[in-house]
């Protein structure tokens, strides 16, 4: 018996010192989803076992937890229930794993949302960042548009209608400008209409309209003006309104000699319709009872300007504003009643007026080689016979009838009838040529010295070709016989 004590005694102290020196040795491989989850001196490792040796260290942080089937002495086994409520659960395998969703940060069992926005560069660009719960969102600014990830420009070239309209539209980053054509501007939305008329200075001339339209503008000339509408003016003359107008009729109307000079704009009566039209009536001698045309007031066939009579009167003596402003270069005599016209082109170079013209001739002409040396007839109707010797217009013409240059030179020598102003070429009591040319005159005669008294003060009632060709059939005195001159 006291052997068998000491042997039982050993066996206790061996027994003793195995627990008290070594502890219980747990095996590895028991599921975890931490590191307190695990036996002493053991680790959870990344793929969510228990391992004296883990694979990385514990500081690099957990791995989606998925479990074995827990065994009779493991610890008990994760189910979906233990994922984050920002986790997905797998559970299709054989352990359940728990995954945190995009936008949040974990090992699935604990899950902490990112902060995208704290990101470097930012992920909108040129928006704001807006951080969300699981994501982010951008503020774009206008012109761009958040498309999931960032903002980026809109294409507003692709949109339909095209923004430009009429315009050719050009994308640009956050916006889009309009290429637009002539007559329209980009007003930052489209292509509008550029309003021309509303400009200043108007793009339409003073005398002119201005009519606006789409892309364009339209200038039309008031009435009685003449052009383009960006440049009018009123006709000169009547030549110059017909070739203005070819339509316009025989009529008055309003003409400005000088355009914008110190003249002002006056009526005169136009006949379009005689020898291809355009004339302009400058003078009426009528045997109206009237002395107008005489000797003592010749320079009122010169150069004073003054005018006589009344346009809507053309039947008794009268002198239009444009005798002395409007150039010339052909004339035309209408005589009535008989409406016997005759017409002379290229009788001026259009330099000057009428009157200046008579003033520029010599007075009296004695040139004695003068007859049939005018200026020649090119149209009309007046014809040769009688005592006319010549259908030759003439001015200023003395009395050819002596042969004697100085006699003819002598207005106020003894029966000398000499003319003043327009004349033809007759007899009256004698033989051609200029015999007693005032009886063929429209201007008056000279008190010469065996003319009767007062014939200086007196106006001729011959009318040109008028009388001694036995054209004067109206009354005398009553303004039905009168001769007419025109210019052009």
């Amino acid at each position: 018996m006291r052997q068998g004590r000491p042997a039982s005694l050993l066996s206790l102290l061996i027994a003793m010192l195995a627990v008290g020196c070594f502890g219980p040795d747990y095996p590895e491989g028991i599921p975890c989803s931490g590191r307190d989850t695990c036996p002493p001196s053991q680790t959870c490792d990344v793929d969510g076992v228990c391992r004296t040796n883990p694979s990385t260290s514990p500081d690099a942080g957990p791995a989606p937890v998925d479990a074995e089937p827990a065994t009779a002495d493991a610890t008990p086994t994760l189910s979906c229930a233990d994922c984050a409520p920002d986790a997905v659960c797998d559970d299709s395998g054989a352990t359940v794993v728990c995954r945190c969703q995009p936008g949040f940060s974990g090992d699935g069992l604990s899950c902490v949302d990112e902060d995208e926005c704290a990101m470097s560069p930012s992920p909108c660009g040129v928006g704001e960042c807006v951080n969300e719960d699981g994501g982010y969102a951008c503020d774009c600014p206008a012109g761009f548009a958040d498309d999931g990830v960032s903002c980026v420009d809109i294409d507003e070239c692709g949109i339909a209608p095209d923004p430009c309209g009429v315009g050719v539209c050009v994308n640009e980053d956050g916006g889009y400008a309009c290429d637009c054509p002539a007559g329209f501007a980009d007003d930052g939305v489209s292509c509008v209409d550029i309003d021309e008329c509303s400009a200043t200075p108007t793009p339409c001339d003073p005398n002119a309209s201005c009519a606006n339209s789409p892309g364009s503008f339209t200038c039309t000339c008031n009435d009685g003006f003449f052009g383009d509408g960006q440049s009018c003016r009123r006709p000169r003359a009547c030549a110059d309104l017909l070739a203005l107008d070819p339509t316009a009729g025989t009529g008055i109307y309003l003409i400005d000699p000088d355009d914008d000079g110190p003249v002002a704009p006056f009526d005169v009566f136009c006949d379009m319709d005689r020898e291809g039209g355009g004339w302009t009536l400058v003078l009426v001698s009528s045997d109206d009872g009237v002395h107008t045309w005489t000797a003592q007031e010749r320079e009122r066939m010169t150069t004073n300007s003054a005018p006589i009579g009344d346009l809507t009167a053309q039947n008794r003596d009268f002198k239009s504003p444009a005798y002395h402003a409007a150039p010339f270069r052909s004339l035309l005599f209408v005589h009535q009643p008989s409406g016997v016209s005759a017409a002379y082109d290229d009788v001026s170079d259009a330099s000057g007026d009428i009157g200046s013209f008579i003033a520029a001739v010599p007075y009296p002409v004695c040139d004695f080689g003068l007859a049939g040396n005018g200026h020649p007839l090119t149209g009309g109707t007046l014809t040769t016979g009688g005592v006319l010797c010549d259908t030759d217009l003439y001015f200023n013409v003395g009395d050819h009838e002596s042969g004697n240059v100085a006699t003819c030179s002598n207005p106020t020598g003894s029966f000398n009838h000499t003319s003043f102003g327009p004349v033809w070429n007759g007899r009256n009591n004698g033989v051609c040529p200029f015999d007693d040319p005032y009886f063929f005159a429209i201007g008056p005669q000279e008190q010469c010295a065996d003319c009767p008294a007062g014939s200086g003060a007196q106006e001729s009632n011959a009318l040109g070709f008028g009388s001694n060709l036995g054209l004067n059939t109206g009354q005398p005195g009553a303004g039905e016989n009168f001769i007419q001159m025109y210019i052009r």
